[in-house]
């Protein structure tokens, strides 16, 4: 059987590793949201099951 679909999404996040500003041996993480220009909905590939 298929079991797939499309599932919407206004938009993700994407986390990008930086530097300690401070003492350069800790990392901080910071998200930057991910979404259309044009304000429509991002659609994803998915896997469901019963």
């Amino acid at each position: 059987k298929e079991r797939r679909c499309l599932v919407p999404a206004s938009g993700f996040y994407e986390w990008k590793t930086f530097p300690s500003d401070e003492t350069k041996t800790r990392s901080f993480k910071q998200p930057f949201y991910i979404s259309r220009k044009d304000g429509l909905p991002l659609t994803f590939a998915g896997l469901w099951e019963k």
